[in-house]
């Protein structure tokens, strides 16, 4: 099986829409998200080697081993946190927490959720199978050559008239409305400090990565 893995609010939802448009083989999860399958993300809940890539939030050395190769979706933990934070709240991949959810709950969940991005990402770096990295505003800024260096690993052929049905996904569909607050002004400056740290730290096991 193939991983695809990342921290929650990574917004895996739409490579997931752009792998099976490029394959035409579903994507699977490692458990069910009811909102994704009732919009046609068939392949919740299927960890049978079925599917082109099973997403995946999880990262204890158990759980790397289950997998054969991985793509691990890298995200800013600035937007990744605060979506997320969204989503819990929420419970709608479209829908935002209200002002009185970021006042009881939002300091603690920052704590949380950046500790978590950064333990989910130095995991699957140690993995031993191979690997491939994708950051998430690469795929927005330089689309179609993300989308080939993907399909390539994933070992499917690049086909022309699929590429051309990718095209109609290169903008997310599963999209919050926007806001008027930019995410870092949520973030306290002690906590962009932790944050930053995080960011380093991952970033440097990237490089390592890419150096072997």
């Amino acid at each position: 099986m193939i991983a695809l893995a990342s921290y929650f609010g990574s917004g895996n939802t739409w490579p997931r829409q752009i792998i099976e448009k490029a394959t035409g083989i579903y994507t699977g999860c490692d458990y069910t998200d009811d909102d994704l399958k009732r919009n046609g993300f068939l392949g919740e809940n299927i960890m049978n080697g079925s599917t082109v890539v099973v997403k995946t939030h999880e990262f204890t050395p158990f759980h790397l081993k289950t997998y054969q190769k991985a793509v691990l979706l890298i995200r800013n933990p600035y937007d990744a946190i605060l979506s997320n934070f969204h989503l819990r709240h929420s419970k709608s991949h479209t829908g935002t927490a209200t002002d009185e959810e970021f006042k009881k709950d939002w300091d603690i969940y920052v704590q949380e959720g950046a500790e978590r991005w950064r333990n989910t990402y130095l995991a699957w770096l140690k993995f031993t199978g191979p690997l491939h990295i994708i950051r998430y505003e690469d795929l927005k800024d330089n689309f179609m050559q993300e989308v080939a260096a993907l399909v390539k690993f994933l070992n499917f052929p690049i086909l022309h008239k699929r590429l051309a049905c990718v095209m109609t996904d290169r903008y997310e569909k599963f999209q919050r409305r926007k806001v008027d607050v930019q995410s870092s002004s949520l973030y306290s400056v002690e906590q962009k400090k932790i944050i930053d740290s995080y960011i380093l730290v991952v970033e440097n096991g990237i490089r390592l990565v890419k150096n072997k």
